[in-house]
């Protein structure tokens, strides 16, 4: 497979005590790409901005956020739909490397905080692909034309429905 080309690495040395601050903004060829990978029509915008910042050890955390303008392809009618696309994001990344066996890495993370963990390999971090994945994780699992609905479609509504068991009282009845 072809590398993926919204790839941003940082190094986590280049990273200092009090944090960085970073802005992603994917230009054509990387927003193409985006559309194609995710199954899209098109990612007319994509914009991250967040901070990186050391947590406990070789522990590093990304909070940010991220803008996209998208069109997606309607499920009912196959027109083009656009969305905005705004996602918040708080990444803990570890490091995927082995530590000395004398000296094993722990890092304690409290499992009821609610972030995602990531690993960073070589020291280094590749922010486009979290910024993509938190993308699609955006997206509108079923994009649909604000005009497309169903007159007379309740979601849950059972009231027309015959029970199983009426089925088969009518199947008895008629053996009778």
């Amino acid at each position: 497979m072809a590398e993926f080309r919204f790839s941003h690495s940082v190094r986590v040395r280049d990273i200092p005590p009090a944090g960085k601050k970073l802005r992603l903004v994917a230009d054509e060829t990387e927003r193409a790409e985006l559309a194609e990978r995710l199954g899209i029509s098109a990612v007319e915008r994509l914009t991250a901005d967040f901070e990186l910042a050391p947590a406990k050890g070789s522990v590093l955390r990304m909070r940010g956020t991220l803008e996209s303008d998208v069109i997606q392809t309607c499920i009912v009618t196959l027109e083009p739909v656009p969305q905005t696309v705004n996602e918040a994001f708080d990444v803990v990344f570890l490091p995927a490397e082995e530590g000395d066996k004398d000296d094993p890495k722990t890092v304690l993370l409290d499992p009821l905080e609610d972030e995602d963990s990531e690993f960073y390999h070589n020291g280094r971090l590749d922010l486009g692909r979290i910024v993509a994945e938190h993308l699609a994780l955006g997206l509108d699992p079923y994009p649909r034309v604000p005009s497309t609905d169903f007159p007379g479609h309740k979601e849950g509504d059972t009231s027309d429905r015959v029970s199983p068991f009426q089925s088969l009282k009518t199947l008895t009845d008629k053996k009778s």
